[in-house]
């Protein structure tokens, strides 16, 4: 989903539903402190139930480069190459269901 149409969704959300909670949430990387992309979240009371979007921005994913030593004893490392202009968006649609954990929608039941 491209922002432009992110933001439309969330102004129909915030029209129709009263939010019970809105955040940005920044996503690191396990390793290091670097900051890898963004993650909103949104929560309402929607005609499922109590739901929950979580839209996530980051960079798009190049490849991975592996660095190897011929050495005995040489350590490696693989590098993971990402972009420095292009993101990548996805959408993840929760609701609560009974047993009050967070369960996904499946993308059939918009169709």
């Amino acid at each position: 989903m491209k922002p432009d149409r992110w933001q439309e969704v969330k102004e129909t959300i915030h029209r129709q539903y009263d939010v019970e909670y809105e955040e940005v949430e920044d996503m690191k990387n396990p390793i290091g402190e670097t900051i890898l992309g963004s993650m909103e979240v949104l929560e309402f009371e929607g005609p499922l139930g109590f739901m929950r979007l979580e839209y996530s921005s980051k960079p798009r994913h190049l490849g991975r480069k592996v660095h190897t030593s011929a050495r005995i004893g040489g350590e490696g490392y693989e590098e993971v190459l990402l972009s420095k202009d292009e993101m990548s968006h996805f959408l993840k649609v929760f609701r609560l269901n009974d047993d009050d954990e967070w369960e996904e929608v499946k993308s059939s039941l918009f169709e």
